[in-house]
């Protein structure tokens, strides 16, 4: 299944992935502890060391 992460969140002792599945084209949740396998395809956005951008939207 390939997907596009969104967020990472804890509930409880668990942890769920929120992201973007393409083959069913809409958001989904995934429990991280029934994920048999990860293949990254790219980097994915890289940091520009800008910490003070990075709390500016956090807040």
């Amino acid at each position: 299944r390939r997907v596009q992460p969104l967020r990472l969140e804890k509930r409880g002792a668990l942890y769920y992935l929120y992201a973007y599945c393409y083959r069913v084209e809409e958001n989904r949740t995934f429990r991280l502890d029934r994920i048999e396998a990860v293949q990254p395809e790219d980097a994915g956005p890289q940091s520009t060391g800008n910490a003070d951008a990075l709390k500016d939207l956090a807040d």
